[in-house]
């Protein structure tokens, strides 16, 4: 075979692997420059764009780098630029890996021999969308994790009104627990006094770090009389892997330290709490809330012991709810929330509020153009509390808006098979 037949074969495999599906990982864009990118883990419900569902809200897009146009973004403080209907994020910063975090949750990729990492993800109705995001290089925990950025597309509806100097009081209170033998501290807010209304409940909070956040949304709502004056307990939560053991009930065979902190709410959390302030003692003035794991947590606790607490705020729930005693259940009123740029979480709630649906069990679900973020829950919290404390029309008996379909019904028999658990930044 003569050398200009050998010289044309190789460049036709050279340009044929070019330009093939896997070497566009490493495709060069200006300036020479290729991105490695980074394999997206199906399980959590990301994809590229081609090789999504064409249902899917957002997928990744492959796109050569463009170094200068990166340098220019960085260089004017932003970290995020619209190209249509796609966001391009960029972060600079050695690591060994590098996650976008917030709303919405994907691995960046490299740009080969830089200190550059990007994103392109493509979403629909972007103009609607409001989500927060932050970057988490290597092994950075939630706790560690620099403030989020808000987004906001121009037709996104505006966040809920929110104060920045509370009227009402915030405390932090430090447990000495004897059943968790360790602190736990606890957040409490109590509203301003108006106009002689008195205090008709309390609503018990996981990751009692947001109440602040969450107190800055709700006192404004108090004051105007569209909420009732209530207690906001923020019970703080376990650091690491023990948080997900505290608050999921299932994901150890044990269950004990679910079981533990289940105690600690009942038997120390609670009467320090009635006995502190002029509040009912009844199971009916009692709401527990949560977002992500922290919503299993509130679910699964209600379920346990529906004669404490007969209402949840679950936001964006991972876990199956356990129903043992579907008459009991009855006892407890449920508000779900979930985004569809969160698709585990979006899939959870769903067959929750299928099943919930099948057992007769009251429940409104809450569903959008949202991610998995404090975006979502804080814009997601004046309804659901409206909603539990009887301001519209909470005497309600059956499932409410956004029923799912039949689909969603032959879900609900997973529920007796493996369970499987979705893991977030929260």
């Amino acid at each position: 075979m003569s050398t200009t037949v050998l010289r044309s074969l190789f460049l036709i495999a050279l340009l044929s692997y070019g330009f093939s599906a896997e070497a566009r990982s490493q495709a060069n864009g200006l300036g020479g420059y290729a991105i490695d990118f980074v394999a997206l883990n199906s399980d959590s419900g990301n994809a590229d764009c081609g090789k999504a569902p064409k249902s899917a809200p957002i997928c990744r897009v492959r796109v050569a780098p463009d170094v200068h146009e990166m340098e220019l973004l960085l260089a004017s403080g932003e970290h995020v630029s619209r190209r249509g209907d796609s966001l391009m994020f960029v972060y600079r910063g050695e690591a060994m890996r590098v996650w976008l975090r917030g709303g919405l949750q994907y691995p960046l990729s490299r740009v080969v021999g830089t200190d550059l990492w990007t994103i392109t993800l493509r979403v629909e109705k972007l103009d609607e969308l409001a989500f927060s995001y932050t970057f988490a290089p290597g092994d950075l925990g939630p706790t560690d994790l620099p403030e989020p950025i808000e987004w906001r597309g121009p037709l996104a509806p505006a966040g809920p009104q929110r104060v920045d100097v509370l009227q009402g009081t915030l405390v932090e209170r430090i447990l000495q627990s004897a059943i968790l033998q360790d602190t736990r501290s606890l957040s409490i807010y109590e509203p301003p006094a108006v106009a002689q209304r008195p205090l008709v409940g309390v609503v018990y909070a996981a990751d009692g770090k947001s109440v602040e956040r969450f107190a800055k949304v709700v006192e404004p709502l108090i004051i105007s009389g569209s909420l009732p004056r209530f207690v906001l307990v923020g019970i703080h939560a376990a650091q690491g892997q023990r948080r997900s053991y505290e608050y999921v009930f299932g994901l150890k065979r044990d269950n004990a330290a679910f079981l533990a902190h289940e105690q600690f709410l009942m038997e120390e959390v609670m009467p320090l709490v009635e006995r502190s302030y002029a509040v009912p003692r009844t199971a009916a003035s009692r709401t527990l809330l949560g977002y992500s794991n922290g919503a299993d947590w509130a679910v699964a606790t209600a379920l346990r012991n529906p004669r404490a607490f007969n209402n949840v705020i679950a936001l964006s729930p991972s876990w199956p709810a356990p129903i043992a005693q579907p008459s009991e259940a009855r006892r407890v009123a449920f508000f779900i929330g979930a985004g569809t740029l969160e698709p585990n979480f979006h899939k959870s709630a769903l067959e929750m509020s299928a099943l919930f649906k099948v057992h007769g069990v009251v429940h409104r679900m809450r569903q959008g153009l949202r991610g998995h973020d404090m975006t979502q829950w804080e814009g997601l919290l004046p309804e659901s509390l409206m909603w539990t404390f009887g301001r519209e029309g909470r005497a309600e008996t059956g499932p409410l808006t956004n029923r799912p379909s039949a689909s969603f019904h032959t879900a609900v028999t997973m529920h007796s098979g493996p369970k499987k658990y979705c893991s977030g930044l929260f």
